[in-house]
């Protein structure tokens, strides 16, 4: 309905019609007569009487959702046409010949004939309303130089809408020549101008019970469905629908609807599906533009025009194109995008998939299902669902005077659960999203929020994936049966679903049980105590960036069991971030070893991560380590093993454990994004303790362990160098000599990057001994850096030729960052020379170890 290539013909107010007529003779000769007839056409009153627009209407955008089957769907907007007169605050009145329409793009204006050589002069009295019916009717009469008025109506600026259905009643009129449209156009577009900003014909009809027009479209009783999309007009594209109903279109009212998603838009009528388009893009952005935006509705009925072409002589005028009703639905929110594939058990019980093999089977493995008492209905062939299909159903009874659904499978040999290290099943549409699970007879319930709980991760689509430990479920021992319950509150009746359940992992597989004395905190492997993670705290909740948790991943391989806890650091604008694995007030003091194993591919440039255990909060010094001191304890591909000693969490209460951060991943540049995977996570007492080594705190490799690993060294005129047996505890120390004039320097840089903040407070420890002779001197300096590099604050934390000639500690030495976060944003750099300058015999040997730098302040 919008510009194509055209002409500018005009029509004169009275048609001379030339009828060569034939008569009889009497001696049955034709005769010829010539006559002219000249047939007045009548000129249109223009005064506008009803439908006036107004200025400054409201526009409504309702938040609507893509409509998948078995959807209950929400009307959100409607004109039942039942008032005396349109709504000029529901409807625009459009007028004239096109001159003065408003379009997107800054589309003022389009050519005579609303860029189609359309015949007709729009009025907005031509559409009146008429018991409960909108009539928009097309007359034969003048304006000016145009033979026929009809009208064209739109919400513009009143009522727009992206996704859902629209759908129509609508008798159409017949006749050579007649264009009846519903239709969709943009509400403020980015995407510049027609077409690049889209076209949605729902409904288009031309020359009903007539031939086809120039282009070939219409006659007959064919309607069609069109999208325009592409480039700005000239460069614009189409792609177009044709049907032909059994129903005479002409003969009643029909259903005219259109569902609209994000990539597909689909036709029907009076329920049929008979045209889906999928395919489209836009020269402005890119797929699924111009379609992913607000949408207009218009309804008009065109006289001629370069689809139609002319009305001829059995036209019938005035002709009417009559609406019963307009009306625009929603999806359900849960309608989208299908759920994500999850997990399929080792030994399978039920699968959606039909290529999945049943591993325990009915009559072999176990004997039925069983609802109880709760008066439980069970369909294990439930084909609705969008994203898996098949899957089993339970719907809910009343057997205990509440809804309540029970799925027990039954029958497995005693202690058969005992076997296996995890429950793995799919679940859908439980009230309040909890579902309770149980191992029969002797088990205890388990209630699993879907929504928060730990043992689960959403799918998409409402489905969750949950995977529950077996060694977090009592009454393994004796189990014969396994048991999926809801809670009692539903007010009505209702089904959930369930697929893809069974169980995973033998007893004592995975990574391996970890023995007596641990607690898992992450872990799909028996372990002799569990720690219950009873939520996720996200950093953004209180000022930090968003990092979002899933304990159920599936992204990679698990370095055990089936799934992985990702983390995903995104930049929010804050200058820290992660998450923390809140475990409520639990007693630690048993234990001496923290031990989990992480994946940094998925961090470029890693360097470094943050590992806290609190209290107290708010990152206290000594409640924090960096991993970057710590050397792993074993690998597997891109994973790595940690055991760190918790007596390096020097201030962390571990009588009343609450939490375990991991926090502000870095590189070389500072804070870093992209996710973290972890697994294995969990406590244990270790005869010899964990595998960091010396130095603890923010400082990487402070004590030298791993050489200069993190570190940089600068000969300058002497030698850089590791003491292997030269530390204060008899290991490792670094070596700074010169005998000539130099400076030999160590450095390390990024030390608190995106932990320490403005006008923070942070010790320095360090133990050193040396000699110094005729000016040798030391400095060790401490620089707050800005992003990028740039020292923005300088502090002096040891200097001069006062050496120790035994092993001395010194610190902690307090001082202050710089004071804004700009000027910290690289966080600290640590700087040591030893230096000579030209007096002869000059001598400065240093040697340094465990060196640490701490948070202790606001």
């Amino acid at each position: 309905m919008m510009p194509g290539s055209r002409g500018l013909p005009r029509f004169v107010a009275a048609l001379a019609t030339l009828a060569v007529l034939s008569a009889c003779t009497a001696e049955d000769r034709d005769q010829q007569l010539e006559q002219v007839d000249t047939i007045q056409i009548p000129v249109a009153d223009t005064t506008t009487r009803t439908n006036f627009n107004v200025d400054d209407p409201t526009l409504e955008i309702p938040t609507t959702y893509p409509v998948a089957d078995g959807d209950l769907l929400t009307l959100v907007w409607s004109d039942e046409f039942d008032g005396a007169q349109l709504d000029p605050e529901t409807w625009f009145f459009e007028s004239g010949d096109g001159a003065n329409f408003v379009g997107d793009g800054g589309i003022n204006g389009l050519p005579s004939g609303w860029g189609n050589n359309e015949l007709q002069w729009y009025l907005p009295d031509n559409a009146q309303l008429e018991n409960g019916i909108l009539k928009i009717t097309a007359r034969r009469e003048t304006v000016g130089d145009f033979g026929y008025t009809s009208a064209r109506i739109t919400t513009r600026d009143r009522f727009a809408f992206r996704y859902g259905r629209i759908e129509a009643s609508i008798k159409l009129p017949s006749g050579q020549g007649l264009w009846p449209a519903f239709w969709l156009l943009s509400q403020d577009s980015p995407y510049g101008s027609w077409a690049a900003t889209g076209e949605i014909d729902i409904l288009e009809a031309v020359n009903l019970d007539g031939q086809p027009g120039p282009g070939g479209l219409g006659g007959g009783n064919d309607i069609f469905g069109t999208i325009h999309f592409g480039g700005e007009f000239p460069a614009n594209r189409s792609s177009t629908v044709v049907y032909t109903p059994s129903e005479d279109v002409t003969g009643g009212f029909n259903t005219y609807a259109l569902e609209w998603d994000e990539f597909e838009i689909r036709w029907y009528f009076n329920g049929i599906l008979y045209g889906v388009q999928n395919s489209w893009e836009s020269a402005a952005a890119p797929y699924p533009a111009p379609f992913d935006q607000p949408f207009h509705i218009l309804l008009n009925l065109a006289v001629g025009g370069n689809l139609p072409g002319a009305p001829n002589g059995s036209t019938p005028f005035p002709a009417t194109m009559e609406v019963d009703w307009v009306r625009v639905y929603s999806g359900e929110e849960s309608a989208g995008d299908p759920a994500a594939p999850g997990i399929i058990p080792d030994d399978v019980i039920y699968a959606s998939d039909p290529n999945e093999t049943v591993d325990l089977v009915f009559g072999v493995d176990y004997t039925g299902f069983e609802p109880f008492g709760s008066g439980s209905t069970f369909n294990n062939n439930v084909t609705f669902d969008s994203s898996f299909s098949p899957v089993f159903g339970v719907t809910t009874g009343n057997g205990y005077g509440a809804q309540v659904g029970q799925y027990a499978i039954v029958g497995f040999s005693e202690g058969f659960a005992a076997t296996y290290e995890r429950l793995v099943f799919k679940a859908k549409n439980l009230n309040n999203d909890l579902i309770r699970v149980k191992l029969l007879p002797d088990g205890d319930y388990l209630d699993i929020d879907l929504a928060g709980s730990t043992y689960s991760t959403s799918l998409g689509d409402g489905w969750y994936q949950v995977v529950v430990p077996i060694a977090n479920l009592t009454g393994a021992a004796t189990a014969t049966a396994l048991l999926f319950e809801t809670d009692d509150t539903a007010a009505a009746p209702f089904t959930f679903l369930l697929t893809d359940f069974g169980f995973s992992g033998s007893a004592g597989g995975g990574g391996g049980d970890h023995g007596a004395g641990t607690a898992g905190v992450f872990t799909e492997t028996a372990t002799e105590s569990t720690i219950a993670v009873t939520s996720i705290t996200n950093s953004i909740d209180f000022g930090g960036n968003n990092t979002i948790a899933d304990p159920a991943s599936t992204a990679i391989p698990a370095f055990e069991g089936d799934v992985v806890l990702s983390i995903d650091y995104q930049d929010s604008g804050s200058t820290f971030g992660g998450v923390v694995l809140n475990f409520g007030s639990v007693d630690l003091t048993a234990y001496d070893t923290l031990n989990f194993t992480v994946d940094t591919s998925g961090i470029s440039g890693f360097a470094d991560l943050t590992i806290q255990i609190e209290p107290p909060g708010a990152g206290a010094s000594g409640t924090n380590v960096a991993l970057s001191a710590y050397t792993p304890v074993a690998t597997s591909g891109n994973w790595a093993t940690y055991a760190i000693p918790l007596s390096d969490f020097s201030a962390t209460d571990f009588s009343a454990a609450a939490n375990l951060g991991f926090w502000n991943p870095r590189d070389g540049a500072g804070l870093a994004f992209g996710t973290l995977y972890v697994d294995d996570v969990y406590f244990s007492t270790e005869a010899s303790g964990g595998g960091g080594g010396g130095g603890t705190g923010l400082v990487v490799n402070g004590g030298f362990d791993d050489g200069f690993n993190g570190w940089e060294t600068f000969d300058n005129g002497g030698s850089v160098t590791i003491a292997a047996t030269g530390g204060s505890d008899g290991g490792p120390a670094a070596n700074l000599n010169v005998t000539a004039p130099g400076n030999p320097t160590i450095k390390q840089t990024l030390i608190g990057a995106g932990v320490i903040g403005p006008n923070q407070t942070f010790s320095v420890t360090f133990d050193w001994r040396g000699t110094a002779a005729n000016g040798g001197v030391i400095t060790f300096q401490v620089f707050s850096e800005q992003a990028n590099g740039g020292v923005t604050k300088t502090d002096l934390v040891q200097g001069g030729d006062g050496f120790p000639a035994d092993w001395t500690t010194v610190g902690p030495l307090n001082f202050t960052s710089a004071g804004t976060a700009a000027e910290v944003a690289d966080g600290l750099t640590l700087e040591i020379s030893a230096i000579c300058g030209g007096v002869p015999d000059c001598v400065s040997d240093l040697f340094i170890d465990n060196i640490n730098v701490e948070i202790v302040g606001p």
